[in-house]
């Protein structure tokens, strides 16, 4: 099942216009819209707006940055009227799907004031044809459209967009693994840009292209020649782009990043921090509850410029070391602040991953640090200032999780490790060499803590 040309998710005005846009994974730009129904409409089914609403902003809209996801990773919802009985049992369905896979979860929408309604303008216009959705929380009521020829597929790919998710094909580094065939598309400049061309966000943060992801365009889409490819993947992938049969490992890793806990460090004095985004929350070992939620750089972490965190340690000469993508900040906790930013591997962290890592943690012996990406480690040993060890994370840490680890801290009292994914964390005994528990964040401890706040 994928989305061909005439799938509902695939539609443009001939008119155009300009919006000023920031989220998740890219600061602030000029993004061009094509209107749609009084809609500003982007790639296709994105909705920013009605055209009136974005004419009476002047500052721009964000978009799944701090304060744009679902609280505690629930979305309530309800069902319009207008939805004949199939399209009804295919979002029944997407969502047992959702909540299958991710940590995502849905509740009927009583007084909520932010919430989803799905719904279908069909019985207006029986021709109409259209599947759209805003991007993340956008507060109040907002609308997932399904009108047509939707399917399940589609159902699940515009929750994504409800979730936060943007288009496979809209990143930064796409040029690099797939082909736009222009000459099977309008040759139109503003269609173009706004349903191709505008990279809405940053690829290196997500690491894999993920040719199976449900947010990616069919090889179809937009097409004039409809046999004709408009995307052309490299074999395996030729057939697979634009699939609609359900979410894909790069999908749920995507999702659990938007709504987990990104980073986390033991400061000096005694608390822990945990960060998402540009925000911090400091954990109280003796109360083992969150006591502060905070904007870093703001309020506390003074110089802590990186848009998000992606791991973080403590070196023996005391100070706090911050990774984001290929760079490092030096935070001196006696000065409560930045004292240097740096690359990875020129300027010290010799051997570290420059990009990509998912978690670090110090060893309890104070000697050692360990990087995860993906499912892989490495061993950073202090004294000799380089990585001195990689491998599988299955060859070592017996029990851990392979795969898609959030963040890590090594706890001040019992002198274990604690990893954190998705809405779960494990416990890890480092004298035993292995795991020793898996509980739920909120539930289980960690009280306070993202995404079970």
């Amino acid at each position: 099942m994928s989305c061909t040309r005439s799938c509902g998710e695939y539609r443009s005005g001939s008119k155009f216009g300009f919006v000023k846009l920031s989220g998740h994974t890219f600061s602030e730009r000029i993004i061009k819209f094509s209107v749609v129904g009084g809609y500003a409409i982007v790639e296709g089914d994105i909705v920013l707006g009605s055209v009136d609403e974005l004419d009476q902003i002047t500052e721009g809209i964000g978009v799944v940055g701090a304060g744009k996801r679902w609280s505690n990773g629930v979305i309530p919802y309800q069902l319009d009227p207008s939805l004949v009985l199939p399209e009804q049992e295919n979002v029944e369905l997407a969502i047992q799907h959702w909540e299958k896979e991710t940590l995502i979860r849905f509740i009927k929408h009583i007084n909520e004031k932010s919430f989803v309604t799905f719904l279908s303008r069909e019985e207006q216009d029986p021709n109409y044809r259209g599947c759209s959705s805003r991007v993340g929380m956008v507060g109040g009521e907002q609308i997932i459209e399904l009108s047509g020829n939707c399917g399940l597929g589609s159902t699940i790919h515009e929750i994504g967009h409800a979730v936060g998710l943007w288009h496979e094909q809209s990143r930064s580094d796409r040029d690099k693994f797939v082909e736009v065939v222009y000459a099977n598309l309008p040759n139109d400049e503003d269609f173009l840009e706004a349903n191709f061309n505008q990279r809405i966000y940053d690829g290196e943060d997500l690491n894999t292209y993920d040719y199976e992801s449900i947010m990616h365009y069919g090889a179809y889409a937009f097409a004039i020649d409809e046999s004709k490819p408009t995307i052309i993947a490299p074999e395996p992938w030729t057939n697979r782009i634009g699939q609609r049969e359900g979410l894909s490992k790069g999908d749920i890793a995507a999702v659990r990043s938007l709504y987990s806990i990104n980073a986390a460090i033991l400061h000096p004095n005694g608390k822990a921090y945990f960060f998402r985004d540009n925000l911090y929350k400091r954990f109280d070992f003796s109360s083992n509850s969150v006591d502060k939620t905070a904007q870093f750089n703001v309020d506390g972490w003074q110089g802590l410029t990186f848009d998000k965190i992606d791991a973080a340690v403590t070196h023996p000469n005391g100070k706090g070391y911050f990774f984001r993508r290929n760079q490092f900040q030096r935070y001196d906790f006696d000065k409560a602040s930045v004292d240097r930013t740096a690359q990875i591997g020129i300027d010290g962290w010799s051997g570290v991953w420059n990009t990509g890592i998912d978690a670090a943690i110090n060893h309890p012996d104070g000697k050692r640090a360990f990087f995860f990406r993906g499912d892989r480690y490495q061993r950073y040993d202090f004294s000799k200032q380089k990585v001195d060890k990689e491998a599988r994370i299955a060859d070592g840490w017996a029990g851990l999780w392979t795969n898609g680890i959030n963040a890590a801290i090594t706890h001040p009292k019992d002198g274990k490790g604690y990893f954190f994914r998705g809405d779960q964390y494990q416990r890890y005994d480092f004298s035993l060499q292995k795991v020793d528990k898996t509980g739920s964040i909120g539930k289980d401890g960690w009280a306070g803590l993202w995404p079970r706040e």
